[in-house]
């Protein structure tokens, strides 16, 4: 469901993009300055009619409808500009790997463009050998691209996933009325200082951490949460990883010191520090319920489950970075379900593809309609907002999930680490092989 939801958020914002392109530039008349000696002229590129296929889970909007009329406005001026016609054919979510693989082995062409997560491109899908890379055709100086496109978009030192806007926010959201109540301090204060910690935002889980009616019953607590994506966001927050892809081959980093430093963190505000609001054992945490309801100071969350938090709380929450781990030497925006376009093997004329997708995406209106998003309707303060922008250029990829099966078991681990069934390195340790079972299963694809 959450991967959908994360594709469902591309499309919605490709809609927006093309409004908001549409809305700021159609009664502005641009004044062109004097022509500079140095500048280039722009290549002329002719595809002879040939298409431009775009392949992804969305369709394009209704034409009939005033957004869906702008888009297909602007795809007519790209079509006739580069002798084109784009095309998008639409694959269901569920389809989108199968389809391009079974075509991908038999050399059959599948669009120029086919847009994946990047679980599901790296590290097999580009080990096959099944996307061409890009570097020739996006110079690192081009800065028309996001700065932070590379970082993500790359495998063994090559780029091939590309995005006019890499963007997106996962963090806390906190309670700031009930921190201001027991007189703590706001950690939108401490982040910008710099002295948003695991320090001090153990002082704080501790702090709201009590019994409000006398009863001898804990009924406010720091801190809810789905166990295992605790645990990443906290390893991740300490220079750790559960995998790692940065060599140009996958390994397996989850019992190295800096991760299960922070699975011990984890499991101290669990079974020693007891600041974690306690689920039944085989029920999901509700996080969000248990959080919009007033009952807890801390969730996790990525930046559009602020618009249910904004209709059901009663109190203000603002929305921070996951707190800097005694490695750290910066906060860092954990990403598992990031997707981008890739180019097929069996793509043509990509240098041409690439200029019609520059033209195409319209860089900049993406980045404008997460902002206005943000401003409208997940977060209710500036600092906030500004938190969840700058994220964006913080984004990391977290690539565990690229290995069926591994994440199944890092959950049972993780939850029998919280509820104190078992020790951090004993839990570990048994799934290690297991682990590293699911990702030599995928490399001998």
């Amino acid at each position: 469901m959450k991967r959908f939801k994360m594709f469902t958020i591309t499309a919605l914002v490709f809609v927006l993009m093309f409004s908001a392109v549409g809305c700021n530039g159609k009664d502005e008349k641009k004044v062109d300055g004097p022509k500079k000696e140095e500048d280039k002229v722009e290549e002329k590129i002719d595809l002879k009619g040939e298409p431009v296929t775009f392949v992804c889970n969305w369709e394009l909007p209704d034409p009939a409808t005033e957004d869906g009329a702008k888009v297909w406005e602007r795809k007519k001026m790209v079509e006739e500009k580069y002798n084109t016609k784009i095309v998008y054919e639409t694959v269901a979510y569920d389809d989108l790997v199968p389809k391009f693989t079974q075509k991908s082995l038999s050399g059959e062409p599948i669009g120029d463009f086919v847009v994946l997560l990047n679980n599901w491109a790296f590290p097999s899908l580009v080990d096959k050998g099944f996307f061409q890379p890009l570097d020739e055709f996006i110079p690192k100086d081009d800065d028309r691209w996001p700065k932070n496109m590379r970082n993500v978009g790359s495998y063994d030192g090559k780029l091939y996933g590309i995005s006019d806007y890499v963007g997106g926010a996962t963090g806390f959201f906190y309670n700031k009325d009930m921190l201001k109540r027991e007189g703590l301090e706001d950690p939108a204060e401490l982040q910008k200082k710099g002295e948003w910690t695991w320090d001090k935002f153990l002082e704080i889980c501790k702090g709201v951490t009590k019994d409000l009616n006398g009863d001898g019953k804990i009924d406010q607590y720091g801190l809810i949460g789905v166990p295992a994506n605790l645990a990443n966001l906290f390893i991740e927050s300490n220079n750790g990883k559960i995998t790692d892809i940065s060599s140009g081959k996958p390994k397996l980093t989850v019992a190295e010191k800096n991760s299960m430093d922070a699975i011990k963190f984890l499991s101290d505000l669990y079974n020693v520090h007891k600041v974690v609001e306690p689920t039944p054992e085989g029920k999901w945490p509700d996080y969000n319920g248990s959080f919009e309801a007033g009952r807890v100071a801390f969730t996790h969350g990525e930046y559009w489950e602020g618009g249910q938090h904004k209709k059901n709380m009663t109190d203000n929450y603002g929305y921070v970075y996951v707190p800097k781990g005694p490695q750290a030497t910066d906060y860092v925006v954990p990403n598992t379900n990031l997707s981008m376009w890739f180019v097929p093997k069996t793509a043509k004329h990509v240098k041409e593809s690439i200029k019609v997708f520059e033209e195409w995406m319209e860089f900049g209106a993406t980045e404008k309609s997460f902002i206005k998003s943000l401003e409208n309707d997940h977060m209710v303060d500036k600092d906030s907002v500004d938190t969840a922008i700058e994220m964006s250029s913080k984004i990391g990829l977290c690539n565990y999930q690229a290995y069926p099966g591994l994440n199944e078991k890092f959950h049972e681990a993780i939850n029998k680490i919280s509820r104190g069934e078992e020790a951090p390195n004993t839990a570990i340790e048994k799934i290690l092989p297991e682990l590293q079972a699911t990702i030599d299963a995928v490399m001998k694809e």
